[in-house]
């Protein structure tokens, strides 16, 4: 049986409730697997009551490639053991989890430290682009430490240098005091 969906503007005062919000940053080589940031942003998202749907690739459902505590310890061991082909095999299978976490998502929110060396995010930021995504960037230290190329990217109002400005933003669409533009569609489903 086919559900209804709501292709209208929502009507709840929380405009961003359900939205899926994926949280892309460095993992390989933030001295915390990336965890820090992404915990205080669902934390602090969920002490605001913004209802988002925050999908983090540090804790992902249990049937998938766990890639901080599983994938990052068994990719550790393959490196060290020079199996490139047990290495290729086990990140294709977490990088296209991590790209499908992007399709499905409603925006993107990517933390970016330029002393942190990043890939998959990198990959997972054009494809929200290519797909005409919101796209959120923290940025350690503030724009003036965002790399050059990454101005191309993203908006400047979407550019913010703590966890806490950018979900003081997320707050302020979420309650109408600044409208969604055309890069968000919304399906309540």
């Amino acid at each position: 049986m086919l559900r209804n969906i709501n292709l209208t503007n929502n009507t709840n005062t929380n405009k961003l409730s359900g939205a899926r919000v994926y949280l892309s940053g460095p993992i390989e080589y933030a001295s915390d697997l990336g965890k820090g940031w992404r915990e205080e942003f669902t934390k602090r998202s969920k002490e605001l009551g913004l209802d988002l749907v925050i999908i983090n690739p540090c804790n992902k459902p249990l049937h998938l490639a766990p890639e901080v505590s599983g994938e990052y310890s068994t990719t550790t061991e393959l490196r060290k053991n020079k199996d490139w082909a047990g290495l290729r095999k086990a990140v294709k299978i977490f990088r296209r989890q991590d790209l499908r976490f992007t399709d499905i998502s409603d925006a993107l929110v990517i933390y970016v430290d330029r002393n942190i060396h990043m890939c998959g995010s990198y990959d997972e930021a054009y494809t929200a682009e290519r797909q005409r995504k919101p796209i959120f960037c923290i940025v350690k230290g503030g724009i003036a430490e965002l790399p050059t190329w990454l101005f191309g990217v993203f908006k400047l109002e979407h550019i913010f240098p703590t966890v806490e400005a950018c979900i003081q933003y997320l707050y302020e669409l979420s309650h109408r005091e600044i409208e969604l533009d055309d890069n968000w569609v919304l399906i309540n489903i």
